[in-house]
């Protein structure tokens, strides 16, 4: 991997990596925008056009100058499901001109100083405030914490080879020292390392000593790119000691090595924000200070060593002036060491109430711990009922309670890292199971003005008895539910469009279920009838094809249909439709028959029609034979009616006969008579069809039989 500098302005290069980030946080940052770091990207040497990512790295400030160093007050937070280094393993290349580097210890060469140092660090109380910091999948999961262990992995001395110029706007970079010596195989390939470059005073690095004293950040090494390789750059400060050293006193240090005790204050800075924000993600403030930024340049309480140097670590039996780190617990703050307090378990929830066959809402944590020695170890008694889960990491209940339970006295033991133990107690009640609210009618559709039959849309069942029912919204005016029962009655007074209104059934244990039904209420139209047929005329003996003399439309609900005066025997009217049907055996003159059409509610509205039966038409045979002889040439017949009708009230009457007579002799469709002259032919006996027909198109036939001799 080669890479190269681009530099832009802090406050733009901060803008681009918070909002990078594709993380969510786990709450807004808190603090001012003051920053004791530099953040920069670092590009491919050999990619003039950037077409690879670049790498961000985080450098720590140079010493200021002027102004006195501070504390950056403000909440550091951490951003869920971002990683920390928890048990990190640390490398390091002696990168420039070294004498037996990986091989110093004891003595007051820089190597030695600062192998001691890393070697030693991990056991310090300085340390420990790093093993407030974890990583955490979402706000529900368990915690991880960072260990108090820093191993050390190895060493290896690079003489230069890269060439004397690194982190340049062009060609080498220290990432590619690292990845030189991962690619090489002189150094283990360790996910979980943190690979340290340490530069001698004749390496000239870019920014080094004029703008920053060390960097962290992570590459994704040539020998696999999808690696995040964590590393950082620490050189040796000799040439302008001043800017990167925490020394009041020049010249003096606690290892009597001013260059070497300079470099492992920054050492230390580098280590702790590299552990906790090895992805530069995970742990930072609203300015994006990490947790060694936040404390840059700030000793706290100092020790004088017998040369006259400051101290305030020992670690490998050397004494060393390392800056604070930053306590994320409350109080927050800057220190050199974490003195947790009591172990202390509490009761968030007194009362848990909980229903048997339904999941335990939301998050139900009834004890909580503070103070300690994280992580914690949460075990409880008695047992939860048959169902419920308890997590031993979290202090958390889950699950379905398949039975239910009294009142009980449920006592939850907090056990921290340190085996300290605090208790505290709640009371756990398991109600019997809900009950079900199951809809009954879909649909109630009601009428204005109209008392309704009671109707009960949503029922109960389960649960403990008695049941109370309410209803949301409001049922409209007029109508009321029995609370008791879930039944509405009453009167609406007024029209409702169409809405869904929900009944929630409570039990005796407070336990409820809710189910929906849709109401709706309205105004019909007006009843009005109008007349069909206007007369009707009918005749005893003959079915009456239906008809409905009077119609109706609107009114309340259905339609009762009735007849004044009565019909004759043998009709019948159909309540519901309004139709006469049947057969007359009576008949009637011309009446006035009245139709009244009354609704559910009382309303009625009448017409009228005409309706007549008449007596049933007849065919009388006067003549049922007779012989006519023939004469040629023809002489006048005597004229004569075979067949006479009559009985009809519907006049006048009209005659037909069939087959047609024989020539010479005509028919009157007027009387019925048959006229004429004697044929001049003989035809043998013949019977002809007299067709009679009133007005009305009531028909009736008779039969005579004529012959020509």
């Amino acid at each position: 991997m080669t890479s190269r500098f681009k530099r832009i302005s802090v406050l733009a290069l901060i803008a681009i990596f918070v909002s990078s980030l594709v993380v969510v946080p786990a709450a807004q940052a808190e603090g001012g925008q003051e920053q004791n770091n530099i953040r920069e990207y670092h590009y491919s040497g050999n990619d003039t056009e950037h077409v690879r990512p670049a790498n961000q790295i985080v450098a720590m400030s140079i010493k200021p100058a002027a102004v006195a160093p501070a504390v950056i007050a403000g909440n550091i937070n951490y951003y869920y499901g971002t990683p920390v280094m928890i048990n990190p393993t640390v490398y390091v290349i002696w990168y420039g001109t070294w004498t037996n580097p990986c091989s110093a210890t004891g003595d007051n060469s820089t190597p030695a100083i600062v192998n001691d140092f890393l070697k030693g660090v991990g056991a310090t109380p300085w340390y420990g405030i790093n093993t407030r910091y974890y990583q955490q999948a979402n706000a529900g999961a368990a915690k991880t914490y960072v260990t108090s262990t820093v191993n050390w992995g190895g060493c290896t001395y690079d003489n230069a080879s890269l060439g004397t110029s690194i982190d340049a706007a062009t060609g080498t970079q220290s990432g590619d020292i690292v990845d030189a010596a991962l690619t090489n195989n002189t150094l283990p390939r360790d996910p979980n390392g943190l690979y340290f470059v340490f530069t001698s005073s004749n390496i000239n690095a870019t920014g080094f000593l004029t703008s920053w004293c060390g960097y962290h950040s992570y590459l994704n090494p040539t020998y696999n790119t999808s690696q995040n390789i964590k590393y950082s750059f620490v050189g040796d400060p000799s040439s302008s000691l001043a800017n990167c050293n925490g020394q009041s006193t020049p010249g003096v240090s606690p290892n009597s090595n001013p260059p070497a005790d300079a470099m492992t204050s920054v050492i230390a800075h580098e280590l702790v924000e590299a552990v906790s924000d090895p992805m530069l993600n995970t742990w930072f403030d609203a300015g994006g200070n990490e947790n060694a930024d936040k404390c840059s340049w700030t000793f706290g309480t100092q020790s004088t060593a017998t040369n006259g140097a400051k101290y305030n670590v020992v670690a490998s039996g050397r004494q060393y002036l390392i800056q604070q780190n930053w306590i994320p617990d409350s109080p927050q703050g800057c220190g050199l060491s974490y003195s947790a307090p009591a172990l202390t378990a509490t009761t968030a929830t007194a009362t848990a109430t909980l229903n048997q066959g339904t999941a335990v809402p939301g998050t139900l944590k009834p004890v909580t711990a503070i103070g300690g020695t994280a992580p914690y170890t949460f075990a409880i008694s008695p047992t939860l009922p048959a169902g419920l889960s308890f997590n031993t990491a979290t202090g958390q209940i889950t699950g379905t309670a398949t039975v239910s339970q009294a009142s009980t006295v449920e006592t939850v033991t907090v056990t921290d890292a340190a085996s300290a133990t605090s208790s505290s107690s709640f009371n756990l009640i398991v109600r019997p199971p809900a009950p079900t609210a199951t809809k009954a009618i879909a649909t109630v559709a009601l009428l204005t003005g109209r008392a309704i039959t009671p109707v009960t849309p949503v029922t109960a069942a389960g649960g403990t008895t008695p049941y109370t029912f309410t209803i949301t919204p409001a049922l409209p005016a007029g109508l009321s539910i029995n609370s008791s029962t879930g039944q509405i009655t009453g009167t609406p007074t007024a029209n409702l469009t169409s809405r869904v209104q929900t009944v929630r059934v409570t039990d005796a244990n407070a336990a409820f279920a809710t189910a929906t039904f849709s109401l709706s209420i309205t105004t019909p139209a007006a009843l009005t009838t109008t007349v069909a047929v206007a007369t009707k005329k009918l005749m005893v003996g003959r079915v009456a094809a239906s008809f409905i003399p009077v119609t109706s439309r609107g009114g309340y609900g259905s339609n009762v249909f009735t007849i004044s005066p009565v019909l004759p025997d043998g009709l019948v009217l159909n309540s519901a439709t309004g139709a006469i049907t049947g057969t007359a055996t009576t008949s009637i003159a011309s009446t006035v028959e009245t139709i009244t059409v009354t609704d559910l509610n009382g309303a009625s509205k009448s017409a009228n029609f005409t309706l007549q039966v008449s007596p049933a038409i007849t065919a009388t045979v006067a003549v049922a034979a007779t012989t006519i002889l023939h004469r040629n040439p023809r002489v006048a017949i005597t004229a004569f009616t075979p067949v006479v009708g009559g009985g009809s009230a519907y006049t006048a009457l009209r005659y037909a006969i069939t087959p047609a007579l024989p020539a010479g002799l005509t028919f009157n469709t007027t009387t019925g008579a048959i006229s004429g002259s004697t044929p001049t032919t003989a035809s043998a006996l013949k019977t002809y069809t007299v067709t009679v027909t009133d007005a009305s198109a009531f028909a009736t036939t008779a039969t005579f039989t004529l012959t020509i001799s």
